[in-house]
């Protein structure tokens, strides 16, 4: 469960930044701003060019009280180093797959054979 650092009697009632809002439910900013992304953290844009926000206290409070009412927490984001580590780890597959492809001895085509009694051996240009 995400615990406020703030004691309920120092809360104010309208958060004025994104570092306040993070402070509240004790995450980070990016934390934060990713909650309002994909699960709706209720929080008001301002005009300006530096992106300010607003939110209300009794709004985060609801909207923390929906997520614990289904028995879960808000969860904290994947680290945007996720997708760049499945990107890397498709990279190494696909160059594993082709050095696999191409060092990997094959049969190819029969060189030579010879009848030893009963049983058949076919042999490669390699003479395997």
């Amino acid at each position: 469960m995400v615990q406020p650092i703030r004691p309920p009697e120092q809360r104010q009632a309208t958060l004025e930044s994104w570092k306040e809002i993070a402070g509240y439910f004790g995450v980070t900013v990016r934390t934060v701003q990713m909650w309002e992304e994909s699960r709706g953290l209720p929080v008001k844009r301002l005009f300006g060019p530096r992106g300010r926000v607003r939110a209300e206290v009794e709004e985060l409070e609801g909207w923390k009280r929906q997520f614990e009412a289904d028995g879960r927490p808000p969860e904290i984001p994947a680290k945007a180093g996720t997708m760049r580590g499945w990107i890397i780890g498709l990279i190494a597959l696909v160059v594993l797959g082709i050095a696999g492809w191409t060092l990997l001895p094959s049969a190819g085509e029969p060189a030579r054979y010879e009848l030893k009694g009963a049983v058949l051996v076919v042999y490669d240009w390699r003479d395997r």
